[in-house]
């Protein structure tokens, strides 16, 4: 046996005895109980307003109530049912968690609750089973019937995660703010933008018909100026009295 076939004997029975006898020092891998982290602490959603185009008569179902102004965009004068679908929830341990329930709470922060925050579900059916690092999406909708209040309401996600088992999280909605405007400036504001629309086609289109006007006053100097010099190269006759000589 030359030295290189016994170096390779010695390493494969050095290997085997570590395999057979463990590894002195060597440590186990690592592991955390299984814990949710949300994507945020807190969701603050706008009012449950539309936005909405003022040139399109099916805007707001129809009614033509395209008037509210925030940040100079136009939305739905009424509010309506909007959904959120950009939460989600994550396992940050190393064991897995199973999704059990999905709910909303009323909140001790004010006026809210489960009749304006609603039909909360993630993107499978539930107990859905999170491994490590997996990741579940939450959808929701909510609706503000008064667009000048806040409500308030609070999420529960209740998993058998070793931390926290009972993940809360609050939710809230800001009221409408029209940019500084007074109640009903906005529309009124919406209103004379279209009025200032039409007198601006107005004005345009009496322009362009004085210019047509303009053009033809010019065509019928032309037209007479020429005639006029036509007539000018004409001798001019008088009548002279005629004398004849006697003889």
């Amino acid at each position: 046996m030359n030295i290189t076939s016994a170096f390779r004997l010695s390493s494969v029975v050095a290997f085997a005895l570590v395999a057979f006898t463990g590894c002195d020092g060597c440590k186990p891998a690592r592991t955390a109980p299984g814990e949710l982290r949300p994507l945020l602490t807190a969701i603050v959603l706008p009012p449950s307003l539309a936005e909405c185009s003022v040139d399109d008569p099916n805007a707001c179902g129809g009614t033509g109530a395209c008037t509210r102004i925030v940040g100079g965009a136009p939305f739905c004068n009424d509010p309506s049912s909007q959904a959120v679908d950009f939460f989600t929830v994550r396992n940050i341990g190393t064991e897995t968690v199973t999704l059990k329930k999905v709910e909303f709470t009323e909140s001790d922060q004010g006026e809210g609750g489960p009749a304006d925050f609603q039909n909360p579900k993630f993107d499978a059916d539930l107990p859905q089973e999170l491994f490590a690092d997996d990741v579940a999406s939450l959808r929701f909708d909510y609706f503000t019937p008064d667009v000048t209040k806040s409500f308030f309401a609070t999420l529960v996600i209740t998993s058998d995660a070793a931390k926290n088992p009972d993940l809360e999280v609050p939710v809230s909605t800001l009221p409408f703010d029209d940019g500084g405007e007074g109640e009903g400036e906005g529309e009124a504001r919406a209103r004379a933008k279209a009025k200032a629309r039409v007198k601006a086609k107005a004005r345009a289109k009496a322009k362009a018909k004085a210019k047509v006007k303009a053009k033809a006053k010019v065509r019928a100097r032309a037209k007479a100026s020429s005639h006029s010099s036509s007539t000018s190269f004409l001798p001019a006759f008088k009548s002279r009295p005629c004398f004849f000589a006697s003889v």
